[in-house]
């Protein structure tokens, strides 16, 4: 080395240890977040982990809670069908002989019926008889010591005009145990007023037995609990190496409450431990590689995005220098470059995406419009004829006849059920309508024809009924099931029925008669349709109506909408059949239309 040359760069250098202090500053802290990094994947998995066990638990809870409410519902039903029992063999007015036999009988059939006595106003026992599985457990001196507590809730049956139930009591037993028990008195009404009780005695023990043993008892620990917490009546068991649920429900009765308690427990899930070391690596060789990954990814879109702006810029100068746009040619003349004026054509899209929406706007509320006009079209049948049941019960109230004994329960249970059907075949016309309207595929099912005539009959024959028309059905017994949406099938066939009727409300129609025919479909077409048929003879329909029948919105009705043909068309179409209607001699008109027949499995 030369004295001209130049000293090498020593370890001591003011630029050598700036170099080293940068390095070992950045070394620090890439360690620092390599350390951060690794904390915080830890305590994520760590509180993923935790928050499953905990949301683990919940859903175990909430199931454990909703098994005890119905359990309560379980055993509120129970109690529902022995006082039905108990009415049934009070309506009965046996004598002691056969009254003893019915008693045997259900007490044989109801293992938590202990025992059933038949008693006066004043509490006198005038019949009494115990279960076949427990023949010992009362005596004289059991009865009398809970006489006062009988008294007690037979006189609350008799304010209520109900049953009521006592508070529970512990029964001893020569061999040391016993059970506890619990009274329920209903009272025997005759023209509303009380003659006498009926009381049964309730085993707690086999209610839970009987009524929840076999749906909760065999993986749960139910119990009827007082407020305290002790136990007076106990069914199933539970492994004790197990994490241990409670839930607890209030069981109200009149004239007393049970708490109902159910205890259940679940197992630790095996092979945690060794789970979660490999959990934590993978996660954490996942998070890093998708580090690394990212960070190479923004390199390389930062320098895609650089030069992508760079050559826009230079494009929309050049395009804004120019009126009408740019080619550019390599020196073998192919063209390498080219962008127009696109202004124009930018408007015009503009205004076509913007008559788009509101050609879209205007779909959704014709489909809107399309629906409350089906809906109220539709609905009208089934309300109609639950303002008719519901006007003939009060009517069979208000009969001058029942004013001193009830009306037979009979009619009215009848026309209670026939609201009820009415009113659950509006809630399927209204599905029926909206699935419809959306163009969705309806539920489809298989169904014999003669079910449809008779699910229509009972309204078919109620507005026949108020025009003074006659109806004859003919059904040919060989027929195959359909496959077909049966409640808009049955709309359109009263829809057809209903039209008929009207045609024929004229003083000039003096023959009313509207024949519902089902049939296999002519000859000449495929024996895998059956045919439907609507005859009646009323005015017949003109040219110049016909050729607008199936217009929507045209009617020729003052109070009519002029949806009906209309959807009954629709709903025929989809269904692949095809509906029509042509004129009978010497008057009136026939529809028919067709559906397809179930597939042979």
């Amino acid at each position: 080395m030369t004295p001209t040359d130049p000293l090498p760069l020593q370890n001591t250098h003011p630029l050598w240890t700036f170099f080293k202090s940068v390095t070992r500053s950045f070394t620090d802290r890439r360690f620092s977040l390599w350390i951060a990094l690794f904390g915080l994947v830890v305590a994520l998995l760590v509180t993923l982990v935790w928050l499953a066990g905990r949301y683990e638990a919940s859903q175990y809870q909430a199931e454990l809670d909703r098994d005890t409410a119905d359990a309560v519902t379980d055993i509120r039903n129970g109690f529902s069908r022995h006082i039905v029992s108990l009415q049934t063999l009070q309506l009965k007015s046996l004598p002691t002989n056969l009254w003893q036999a019915e008693v045997s009988l259900l007490l044989s059939q109801n293992r938590a019926w202990l025992r059933v006595e038949r008693r006066d106003l004043q509490g006198v026992i005038l019949d009494a008889s115990a279960s076949p599985f427990q023949p010992n457990l009362f005596d004289a001196q059991t009865r009398m010591n809970e006489q006062a507590e009988i008294v007690q809730t037979c006189l609350r049956s008799k304010r209520l005009n109900g049953p009521a139930y006592s508070r529970s009591y512990f029964v001893p037993q020569a061999n040391g145990i016993g059970l506890e028990v619990m009274e329920m008195c209903l009272p025997f009404l005759v023209q509303g007023r009380a003659v006498g009780f009926t009381l049964l005695t309730y085993g707690l023990q086999e209610i839970l037995a009987t009524e929840l043993g076999e749906t909760y008892g065999r993986r749960n620990e139910i119990s009827f609990i007082e407020p305290d917490g002790t136990r007076l009546a106990v069914h199933g068991s539970l492994p004790r190496a197990k994490r241990l649920f409670t839930a607890t429900q209030l069981l109200d009765l009149p004239g007393t409450t049970l708490m109902l308690r159910m205890d259940g427990r679940r197992a630790t899930p095996d092979g945690f431990t060794n789970i979660l070391p490999a959990l934590v690596l993978a996660m954490s060789i996942a998070l890093v590689s998708v580090l690394v990954l990212l960070v190479k990814d923004s390199r390389r879109r930062l320098k895609a995005e650089r030069d992508l702006a760079d050559a826009l810029a230079f494009r929309k100068a050049m395009e804004d220098s120019l009126v009408t746009g740019l080619r550019a040619r390599d020196l073998k003349g192919r063209i390498t470059y080219a962008f127009l004026d696109v202004s124009e054509q930018r408007r015009i899209e503009e205004l076509s995406r913007s008559s788009q929406e509101r050609l879209q706007a205007t779909a959704r509320l014709a489909t809107v419009g399309e629906m409350a006009s089906l809906l109220s079209h539709e609905l009208n049948q089934p309300l109609a004829a639950i303002s008719s049941y519901a006007t003939g019960s009060l009517n069979l109230l208000r009969h001058p006849e029942f004013s001193d004994t009830p009306p037979p329960l009979s009619d009215l249970q009848m026309a209670f059920e026939r609201i009820s059907e009415q009113a659950g075949r509006a809630g399927k016309v209204i599905n029926s309508v909206h699935d419809f309207v959306r163009r969705r595929d309806q539920d489809k099912e298989v169904v014999s024809p003669q079910a449809i005539i008779d699910a229509v009959m009972p309204l078919v024959q109620l507005q026949a009924h108020k025009l003074q028309v006659r109806i004859e059905t003919k059904l040919d017994v060989r027929l195959s099931p359909i496959l077909c949406d049966r409640t808009m099938v049955e709309q359109v066939l009263l829809n057809l029925a209903r039209n008929g009727m009207q045609a024929m409300d004229y003083p000039h129609c003096h023959k009313r008669l509207l024949t519902l025919q089902v049939k296999r479909a002519t000859p000449g077409e495929s024996h895998g349709w059956v045919e439907f048929s609507v005859i009646d003879m009323g005015i017949g329909i003109s040219p110049d109506i016909a050729q607008q029948l199936f217009t929507p919105f045209f009617t020729t009705k003052a109070e009519g909408m002029g949806l009906g043909l209309s959807l009954c068309r629709t709903v025929v179409e989809q269904h692949g059949g095809r509906l029509e209607f042509e004129a009978q001699e010497p008057c009136g008109t026939l529809f028919r239309f067709t559906l397809p027949t179930a597939p042979e499995l």
